[in-house]
């Protein structure tokens, strides 16, 4: 009789080891490329963080880390309206097509957006740059963020 008390009970405590092991075990989902989102889907106010960068001269910048950063996208004639920035130290606003990818480029006036669109669930997160050029063709001023959609 006590060997079968001690098979119940190392069966009781192997059982509750392998309860332990599986919720430990949850997995985390990851953030993937939004390969499916459409221009309604990604327009709207983020907000996250982004790092500041402009040139003094050809070796010489300034950099400001973890700024607090925004942008805005919206649809305006049937194409994408990017303004992103940080609040009194950059800005800009660009105008071009979005082909539901999972990115955006679009050349400005002497300036560029580069940015990668992610997903989890129905979060929606951009990351990227912001690149401001001079007449020659060189970069000046620039942000890389990570922003999130706000709900």
């Amino acid at each position: 009789m006590k060997k079968n008390n001690s098979s119940i009970q190392s069966f009781l405590l192997l059982l509750l080891l392998a309860f332990f092991i599986l919720i430990g075990c949850k997995k985390e989902e990851k953030w993937v490329w939004c390969n499916d989102c459409t221009l309604e889907k990604i327009t709207g106010t983020y907000e996250g963080t982004a790092n500041h960068l402009r040139y003094v001269d050809s070796i010489n910048f300034i950099e400001t880390k973890a700024k607090e950063s925004y942008a805005t996208l919206t649809e305006e004639n049937g194409q994408l309206k990017a303004q992103i920035g940080i609040v009194n130290l950059f800005a800009l606003s660009v105008t071009g097509d979005y082909t539901n990818e999972y990115y955006i480029e679009i050349p400005g006036n002497k300036s560029q957006l580069s940015v990668k669109i992610w997903k989890l669930g129905e979060q929606i997160k951009l990351i990227g740059t912001a690149k401001k050029y001079t007449n020659d063709g060189d970069i000046y001023e620039l942000i890389d963020f990570e922003l999130y959609k706000a709900p």
